[in-house]
């Protein structure tokens, strides 16, 4: 499940949830359309992981180092790209 949230994050950073297709998601990930259905249900349901798990990788780098956390936030190019796009 991990690769396939790995690669929505960065599908839907670089397209947008919108114009993103689950076969994208599937291919970039190296799996099947079907099972990312099987997983998440839906896109939406996916785009919501995917959202869930980018707030919290930026919750733990507040977390660990506050004074530090958008800088390091910063570097996590993916994460950062998915939450300009969903903003």
């Amino acid at each position: 499940m991990d690769r396939i949230i790995t690669a929505a994050i960065a599908c839907f950073g670089e397209r947008g949830i919108a114009g993103t297709s689950m076969q994208v998601i599937a291919r970039e990930a190296g799996t099947s359309q079907a099972l990312i259905v099987h997983h998440f249900g839906s896109k939406r349901s996916l785009a919501d992981r995917c959202t869930a798990v980018v707030f919290s990788r930026a919750d733990a780098l507040v977390q660990a180092d506050p004074e530090r956390a958008v800088e390091a936030f910063a570097m996590r190019s993916a994460d950062l790209r998915y939450v300009a796009r969903i903003l």
